[in-house]
């Protein structure tokens, strides 16, 4: 069986073809993707974040209130 990213890849290389890049050119994308660094700018959840978050999903999820998700969340 093929995962869906070997399907994905796939098309995206398919893709390429009918630009009409050649093969040695995809070749080349892919490891100049690979090889430069992905640069994330995602913040980091502190352990204060992790729990609100927590609480606001189990009290939307259980009906217990209808009001915006970061409200009323209880602070030590």
């Amino acid at each position: 069986m093929y995962s869906l990213n070997d399907v994905d890849r796939l098309l995206e290389i398919k893709d390429y073809l009918n630009e009409g890049m050649s093969i040695q050119a995809i070749y080349n994308t892919y490891n100049r993707q690979h090889t430069q660094p992905k640069v994330t700018d995602t913040k980091q959840l502190t352990d204060e974040d992790v729990r609100r978050i927590l609480y606001n999903e189990i009290l939307n999820q259980g009906g217990f209130r209808n009001a915006g998700a970061d409200q009323d969340y209880p602070l030590r």
